[in-house]
């Protein structure tokens, strides 16, 4: 006889294995969120707390990935935990850019973070914020002096930059930010005065084009009339010498362009 069919396993359910401990429930939840970003959203907000205490490191690329949390209740996870770039990034998102920018300055002291994070942001009001916030440690000053002389900032007034510098303050490395400085800028006027240089010899080869062009004058040649009609309609008879046609050469006064020239020499 045939033996009867036993009933195929069942899986886990899903209410007991979120009744589980807090480690089994991350794991789980996790691989569901690799798997699809969009998976059982309505258990994003849980994730945000397993996140920053199972896994605080993955906490960012979560709250960078989904979209089905709000954003103050992942500022009070992250706030709750102590992590600050989860509240740097999610500061940003709320509008919140003084308080962000003062966060990445005063608590994770990361100047070329804060630096790249104000110029994403294209706002003139945080260039000042971050100078005068960086003004007031040593350790900041010289970060700033540094990525400053690395990579020339056109945001930042260098001239501005030192003379904000505060007196009586022991500066690590300062002779040599300021040895930099200067020869960034002498660089940087070699490189402008050059360029005028190409430009303006430019200007004078494009000048005597033009003046040849003016002298050489245009050849212009007319069309030939078309054949006369008579009242009839017959064409009229017209001599069998061959038709003269008159040259016109035009020619313009370069006086202008003489002067330009001889002002540029």
């Amino acid at each position: 006889p045939t033996p009867p069919l036993r009933p195929a396993p069942q899986s886990r359910p899903l209410w007991s294995l979120l009744r589980s401990g807090e480690k089994q429930v991350h794991e789980y939840l996790h691989a569901l969120f690799s798997n699809d970003v969009h998976a059982a959203p309505h258990l994003h907000p849980r994730q945000l707390a397993l996140y920053a205490s199972q896994a605080p490191a993955l906490l960012l690329p979560f709250l960078r990935t989904s979209t089905h949390y709000s954003l103050e209740e992942g500022l009070g996870v992250a706030q709750r935990f102590g992590l600050a770039e989860a509240q740097v990034y999610l500061l940003g998102r709320m509008g919140r850019n003084d308080e962000a920018l003062a966060l990445m300055l005063d608590d994770l002291r990361d100047v070329p973070a804060a630096i790249e994070f104000v110029q994403s942001m294209r706002d003139e009001t945080l260039w000042r914020s971050l100078v005068s916030r960086a003004l007031l440690s040593s350790d900041l000053i010289d970060a700033l002096l540094g990525h400053v002389c690395r990579a020339p900032l056109t945001e930042i007034d260098q001239l501005s930059l030192v003379r904000q510098l505060p007196l009586g303050v022991q500066i690590p490395r300062l002779r040599t930010s300021l040895i930099a400085l200067l020869e960034q800028a002498a660089n940087q006027l070699e490189l402008t005065q050059a360029c005028m240089q190409v430009a303006q010899a430019d200007h004078v080869a494009l000048l005597q084009r033009s003046h040849a062009c003016r002298r050489a004058g245009n050849v212009c040649t007319p069309r030939p009339l078309p054949p006369e009609r008579g009242g009839g309609g017959a064409p009229v008879a017209r001599s069998s010498e061959p038709e003269r046609t008159t040259k016109h050469v035009v020619l313009a006064a370069p006086g202008p362009v003489i002067s330009t020239m001889r002002a540029l020499r």
